[in-house]
């Protein structure tokens, strides 16, 4: 009966040597040092005077301010404050920035203003923009949209017309690039 109490304990030591190691400055002989002495948790390490963990640990009691100090650090990084004090805190600001944005949506933008942005990117016969001329509103001035996707044969009618160096460093960088493709169908 002794060994299965025993054996109930070892696992609790276990877990308190893990706890304790974790404090800087405690080893695993320090640990189990500390689990003898009664300080089986770096709560009880921070709360414990500079005077009685020395002569529990028989050091100096600068050395004992130091652990304390480092289970004191240990201790208050503890999750659950973290989650009470910074995240509370961010998710209570997001949660106002974001009912502060729902008040200003739709009701800022005017109609008109709106017909006046549909114009600009629309073409000249389109229908919104033969209403807003029956509606009086001023016509806006047609934006050219540049054309980012080219054929390859408009892509190739530029370069003939560009200086020869371009059209040389070009040919250069696809020659490399088939290099490249070819080397790796080989050597898979």
């Amino acid at each position: 009966m002794v060994k299965a109490g025993a054996s109930e304990k070892k696992p609790d030591s276990s877990r308190n040597k893990i706890k304790l190691t974790a404090i800087r400055g405690v080893g695993v002989k320090r640990a189990e040092l500390l689990i003898q002495k009664g300080y089986d948790s770096p709560a009880r390490i921070a709360s414990a005077s500079p005077s009685d963990l020395s002569a529990a640990l028989k050091c100096s009691e600068k050395q004992a301010s130091e652990l304390i100090a480092n289970a004191e650090s240990l201790v208050s990084d503890s999750p659950s404050q973290t989650e009470q004090g910074i995240f509370a805190h961010l998710a209570e600001s997001k949660a106002t920035k974001i009912q502060d944005d729902e008040k200003n949506t739709n009701q800022q933008i005017k109609p008109e203003k709106t017909a006046l942005l549909t114009d600009a990117v629309s073409d000249d016969t389109s229908p919104t923009k033969e209403a807003d001329q029956t509606n009086g509103l001023p016509s806006a001035k047609k934006v050219q949209q540049p054309d980012l996707v080219r054929r390859p044969s408009e892509f190739m009618s530029q370069l003939e017309t560009s200086d020869s160096s371009t059209t040389i460093l070009l040919n250069l960088v696809i020659i490399i690039l088939m290099a490249c493709i070819l080397l790796m169908i080989f050597k898979g």
